[in-house]
């Protein structure tokens, strides 16, 4: 329970305001520090081209932004849940991206 979360002016000033959350989204979309967690984080997992389907054409197999959002999420989760085990969600991430790049993006957050 967050006391913060119970104030209605933090509610509508801070929590429903779009400028709160615009330096982060700035950082996330355009950033060169995301943009190289992407680029190698695809690299390693073979997301950098085009793959046949079944039916003889080619389907472009392309990381997000979106997708290296939820993997960095569920790496840090198991990470603070489970710090003994190894995540398999931690491995697509090199430890530079982990230390200097991403942990970027909590900086700039609220």
């Amino acid at each position: 329970m967050q006391f913060y979360e119970f104030c209605t002016k933090w509610e509508e000033e801070v929590d429903k305001s779009e400028e709160t959350f615009e330096e982060q989204r700035l950082f996330w979309e355009e950033s060169e520090e995301v943009a190289a967690v992407l680029d190698g984080v695809a690299d390693r997992l073979g997301f950098n081209g085009t793959e046949d389907r079944d039916d003889g054409s080619k389907e472009e197999t392309r990381l997000t932004r979106g997708h290296l959002e939820v993997m960095y999420d569920l790496c840090r989760f198991w990470r603070a849940f489970y710090p003994e085990h190894p995540s398999a969600w931690c491995v697509a991430f090199s430890k530079e991206d982990l230390k200097v790049r991403l942990d970027s993006l909590q900086d700039v957050s609220i």
